[in-house]
């Protein structure tokens, strides 16, 4: 149905890098040396205390007490802070989930590690990971994961023993649950940590989900923080918005001192290494953006990074602009652990009062614009105070006076602006191509529910992005929002049963963007469920040309079935199921309809690799039982 389906969604590095190693290895508060043989050769960490990786998705630096939040909810990341060194001024490298993650855990950046957005891309086997670094060094590595969009299928489990995917059952047997709560996340985290070896340091990545939209704060919560009963704040919707965010930051907070407690076997928090950090913002209605992955501004680019141990020092704020690339040389460094191959670099550092490049610049971009919707890419850097974007036009912002990015000051700074297009183009030369794939109806499915419009047209467009590339001819954010608008719009009037203005209103979308495949698809799943396929069949078809997943696929040969195109449609399918040979919706669809041919060996033959492969346990098994029995049938 529509209201389910609708919903929205450094030139001279290497030289930098050998600086800040030479760096590190002096002073007296430095972490141990790099134990490197000369060769490269690592045979073990100088310091190996067990690690606690925590990654907030959709959390805004500002969101948190000690990042200037005045609501008190989070008090067990304030006491962590103070406990710890906080980064005053810290960016994501994208503002949407998998590339950002993709950065932290590699210490690269998108166009290095051809990431570039959800669920049309993977990270490629030879990226090295943080976990694979410390799991090579002893480590025992787990992950908790909380969503969809970091599936071990997009390349995040490299290095890690166990990877606890929300996936596992839930979209095998086509359930709706592609995000799990803290609470429930911990718990995983929690049974872990209690069946490790205790002679063996760990390393533990937790992700939490929470505060990404829509908001649904526990009901304690709720009823503890109500919604301000003030005239100037009573039926303004964005400020309520805004309040139900906070309660999710602030359940995910005492999740984290649940967590924080479970580490007491282990000599207590204080002597974990704990890094949390977010890995993207959200934008709450500023420059009309309601949630992420439109703009890059600081919205959804700043997010809090914290560290914390016994041996850091305490109350820390480092203002020096960093990056989520940082992060793993961080680590590493600290750890006595080469950080070979990262574009960031070890931020000791700065609480060290050391020499840092502190004149370096910053990368950032936004090519889901591109690869979901088909609108012009962002990129941008960030040179000490100050912030420039590229995209269909160029803006640079004084973030440390007009931290609302309101005051375009491109004019003014030709400078900054030639530096940008500068760096741009020479990271251009350095884009990997990308390591390609392409979702399923299910993990479209999945992603579409959790806030993502996976346009598959994705997968046919320019994989590789370069820095500072723009498309001709397409939409710039500003006006693919616009439309998204109108699309969230027409959702609306469907399920208030004007179904026929919102076909409408659709199809004007399509002519509007031929090129966007998930309008297509949606405007001719609707035609076809009112009746109209004749109407829906050359949507369907294009929707397919533009990027043949199963979602469109399965729309194509619904629309072939109906109009009496049975062989059309049966190798539509067969298609499928040769594309995507591990999801189990589209062969069973196949064999359906196989057996309503009459063709009930090729049906058994469809059924047969599917039902080795599901677990005993699994609800799918009786629904394919069903079909076999019926093939055996008279």
């Amino acid at each position: 149905m529509l209201a389910r389906r609708f919903i929205r969604r450094v030139p001279a590095l290497s030289a930098l890098l050998a600086f800040a190693l030479l760096l590190n290895r002096c002073g007296p508060d430095a972490a141990p040396a790099d134990p490197s043989d000369g060769n490269g050769v690592t045979p073990a960490a100088t310091w190996r205390p067990n690690v606690l990786l925590v990654t907030l998705d959709t959390m805004r630096a500002d969101a948190l007490g000690c990042y200037g939040a005045a609501h008190g909810w989070t008090p067990t990341l304030d006491a962590f802070a103070a406990r710890g060194v906080r980064f005053a001024m810290a960016r994501a490298t994208a503002p949407i989930t998998l590339p950002s993650h993709a950065s932290i855990f590699t210490g690269t950046y998108p166009f290095q590690h051809g990431v570039r957005d959800n669920g049309t891309f993977v990270l490629g086997e030879g990226a090295t990971t943080l976990a694979e670094r410390l799991k090579a060094s002893g480590w025992q590595t787990g992950a908790m994961t909380a969503a969809f969009v970091v599936d071990s299928a997009f390349g995040l489990a490299q290095g890690f023993d166990r990877y606890d995917d929300v996936g596992d059952v839930q979209l095998a047997t086509g359930g709706e649950g592609e995000d799990r709560p803290a609470s429930a996340v911990v718990d995983r985290a929690l049974d872990w940590l209690r069946s490790v070896d205790r002679a063996r340091p760990f390393f533990l990545w937790v992700h939490l989900f929470d505060a990404h939209f829509p908001y649904a704060a526990p009901a304690d919560l709720m009823a503890a923080h109500p919604y301000a009963d003030d005239p100037s704040r009573k039926g303004n919707a964005r400020d309520k918005q805004r309040h139900l965010y906070h309660l999710e930051v602030a359940n995910v907070d005492r999740q984290l001192a649940r967590l924080f407690a479970g580490l007491a076997p282990f000599g207590g928090a204080e002597q974990t290494l704990i890094a949390v950090i977010g890995d993207h913002g959200e934008g709450l209605g500023e420059h009309g953006e309601s949630s992420h992955a439109v703009y890059v501004y600081d919205s959804t680019l700043r997010v809090p990074l914290l560290l914390a141990h016994a041996r850091l020092p305490t109350g820390r704020v480092i203002d020096e602009p960093v990056s989520t690339v940082d992060l793993a040389p961080t680590l590493l460094d600290l750890l006595g652990l080469p950080h070979d191959g990262t574009a960031g670099l070890p931020l000791a550092p700065l609480w060290q009062e050391r020499p840092f490049a502190s004149a370096r610049t910053l990368y950032f971009e936004n090519c889901a614009t591109w690869f979901t919707s088909g609108w012009a890419p962002l990129y941008g850097i960030v040179q000490g105070g100050k912030k420039a974007i590229v995209g269909p036009q160029t803006r640079v912002f004084d973030v440390m006076k007009d931290p609302g990015e309101k005051r375009d000051l491109a004019d003014r700074t030709p400078d900054l602006v030639e530096t940008a297009r500068t760096t741009l183009s020479n990271y251009a030369d350095l884009t990997l191509a990308a390591t390609r794939h392409t979702p399923d109806s299910a993990e479209l499915a999945a992603l579409n529910r959790l806030g993502y419009v996976q346009s598959a047209a994705s997968s046919g467009r320019e994989s590789l992005a370069p820095p500072g590339w723009q498309p001709e001819g397409v939409l710039t954010p500003e006006q693919g929002q616009e439309n998204m608008r109108r699309f969230s719009q027409a959702n609306q009037i469907w399920r208030q049963g004007q179904k026929l203005e919102a076909i409408e209103q659709l199809l004007a979308l399509t002519r509007e963007e031929p090129q966007n495949s998930h309008y297509a698809e949606i405007a001719a799943a609707l035609l076809h469920e009112l009746g109209r396929t004749v109407e829906a069949l050359p949507l369907a078809e294009r929707a397919v040309d533009l990027a043949p997943n199963t979602g469109n696929c399965s729309t194509l040969a619904a629309c072939l079935l109906a109009l009496g195109r049975r062989d059309d449609a049966l190798r539509t399918m067969a298609e499928t199921v040769d594309r995507f040979p591990k999801i189990a919706a589209p062969r069973i669809h196949y064999a359906s309809a196989l057996l309503d041919a009459g063709r009930r060996e090729e049906a058994k033959a469809t059924l047969a690799p599917l039902l080795a492969e599901l677990p005993a346990d699994s609800p799918i098994r009786s629904q394919v039982q069903a079909l076999l029995t019926r093939a055996d049938g008279p």
